[in-house]
């Protein structure tokens, strides 16, 4: 129920987030309701409560974890491979950290609910420190030879020039790319077997576009694993499970290799949720 509500809530976020301005104000009221949905979590003491503390962290991650990374692509669109790099390094890190904060609290008397809260004074320092980024003065890194430096590309997503025909214009041209529309189905088949891949999305200059496919592949996603609860329901584990041994066969199906040309240009990273979000 979170995935499906909660990425019901988030799919327009990354056109609705497609200015400057607008993405600042997304990715700092995102953190807000992300600080705020841990400590629900933490405080629960009911089923109904906890469900909708979940259900509410999947937008509010999408607004303060992923338009952030998106922010990072379009701010150095000759870099984005390496920046990618270190996102994936980054959450890959956390994903190890989660355990064993949740080892050493409960080492020291604590319980899963002071874990949370303690994610959710992480949560709460990394958004002073985006504030404090806003309010600091200039300072960006030098660009390599051949670069664009942060802030000076010419990407009409990042002048907020677009208007909204333009924006579901780009969107529809990106389904219509079969390499996009491949990986991203892929990604989602290959969750079912939880082998999670981390995904390089390239819409060069419209992160804002690659937000809004990773939503919606998310939530297209979130039905295999409804269908095969329901199946092992009502015919039993044996076919599920029978279900689920068709994954290896899509994959070598369409998986690399299948044909097609591979897109290529900037990165905007529409599986960095899956190595950052605390239910994977």
């Amino acid at each position: 129920m979170p995935l499906l509500a909660g990425g019901a809530l988030e799919l327009p976020l990354g056109l609705l987030a497609c200015d400057p301005r607008r993405r600042r104000l997304a990715v700092l009221g995102g953190g807000i309701v992300f600080i705020l949905s841990l400590a629900a979590v933490a405080s629960a003491r009911s089923f109904a409560v906890l469900l909708c503390a979940f259900t509410a962290f999947f937008p509010a991650s999408g607004a303060f974890v992923s338009l952030t990374q998106a922010e990072l692509m379009d701010a150095w669109p000759g870099r984005q491979a390496t920046i990618m790099a270190r996102w994936d390094l980054a959450g890959s890190a956390g994903a190890v950290a989660g355990p064993l904060l949740l080892t050493l609290v409960l080492a020291g008397g604590g319980s899963w609910r002071a874990a949370y809260l303690v994610l959710a004074a992480v949560a709460a320092a990394a958004w002073v420190a985006s504030v404090l980024r806003d309010h600091g003065p200039p300072a960006p890194p030098s660009p390599a030879p051949g670069q664009t430096p942060a802030g000076q590309q010419a990407s009409p997503e990042m002048a907020g020039s677009q208007s909204w025909t333009a924006r579901i214009r780009d969107l529809a041209a990106a389904l219509r790319d079969w390499p996009t529309a491949r990986w991203l189905a892929l990604l989602q088949v290959a969750d079912l077997l939880v082998d999670v891949l981390t995904g390089f999305l390239a819409l060069p200059g419209r992160s804002s576009v690659a937000v809004t496919l990773s939503s919606a592949a998310g939530l297209a996603g979130g039905l295999g694993p409804l269908a095969v609860g329901i199946i092992a329901e009502r015919a039993g584990l044996p076919w599920a499970l029978g279900v689920l041994a068709v994954v290896p066969v899509v994959i070598g199906i369409f998986g690399p290799g299948s044909g097609g040309s591979r897109a290529t240009g900037a990165p905007a990273g529409p599986r960095a949720r899956t190595t950052d979000r605390s239910d994977k």
